[in-house]
């Protein structure tokens, strides 16, 4: 069995080229199990709450100062510089028409929602007061502050954020089953070091099911066998493995537990 390889590397050995895309694979692999399996995208509530000075108490102290002190563009000055540029755009509008009405051309009846006169008298005066308001929005515009808070322009703007208190216990739960997976799964790839279905097959194994029992102070966890013995030779080094680091149960005990499978004898 083979995989095929395009590249545009011809400097680089067959056996590095091979070596970073299995690396690449694992990636791949990982984000599979961490989206699949875990569920990191997943947002467990969609419960808001406002913004406030408040809720900067529950957020973890090294992120306050950053968040306290992140600026914003003033939404303000960003909303006037926009009315600032449409009347400019109107200005010129004016003055190519009312041009035109000077140099003796015929102008068209305007469609659009100014409905520009075609008196040049009118488009002078109308020219001038829009100037007017455009001196004024300016001279406004320039008074205020070119940046603002970020935090308190939210809290006045009456946003919501989400509530992300349940979702940070989550992930920490997940982060942590992650991890202990991670660990077995770096135990696994000694006994079944195959880049292309190594989770796969050690999703089997966790799936396989059996049979738990108590014998005086042990936990016997028997497994099904795997469904070919290449997988079943794998899953029997791993669990050889693993009954070396004596596992045992948490809480009220606590008891051995020992882990085989079907076809093997049971002390």
């Amino acid at each position: 069995m083979c995989t095929p390889i395009c590249t545009t590397d011809h400097r680089s050995a067959a056996s590095d080229i091979v070596a970073r895309l299995s690396l690449r694979w694992r990636q791949e692999n990982a984000f599979k199990i961490t989206d699949g399996d875990y569920g990191w995208d997943y947002i467990s509530t969609y419960k808001t709450e406002p913004y406030s000075r408040e809720a900067l108490e529950q957020i973890p102290p090294f992120l306050r100062e950053t968040i306290d002190s992140r600026t914003i563009e003033n939404p303000e000055r960003r909303r006037m510089r926009r009315q600032a540029e449409e009347l400019r755009r109107l200005l010129g509008r004016i003055a190519e028409r009312r041009q035109r009405l000077r140099e003796g051309k015929k102008v068209k009846t305007d469609q659009s929602r100014l409905r520009l006169p075609k008196d040049e008298q009118a488009l002078d005066e109308l020219h001038e007061s829009k100037s007017t308001e455009l001196d004024e929005l300016e001279a406004k515009r320039l008074q205020l502050p070119s940046k603002i808070n970020r935090l308190e322009h939210l809290c006045e703007s009456d946003f919501a954020r989400l509530d992300f208190s349940k979702k940070w216990v989550l992930d920490i739960l997940r982060a942590t089953a992650h991890n202990v997976r991670r660990m077995a799964l770096n135990t696994w790839m000694t006994v079944y070091p195959d880049w292309r279905d190594y989770t796969q097959r050690f999703r089997d194994l966790l799936q396989v099911g059996g049979v738990l029992q108590m014998k005086g102070q042990t936990l016997h966890v028997r497994l099904k066998k795997m469904p070919q013995p290449r997988y079943q030779h794998a899953a029997e080094a791993f669990i050889q493995r693993l009954q070396k680091l004596k596992p045992m149960t948490l809480g009220i005990g606590p008891y051995a537990i020992k882990i085989s499978f079907d076809n093997e004898p049971h002390s």
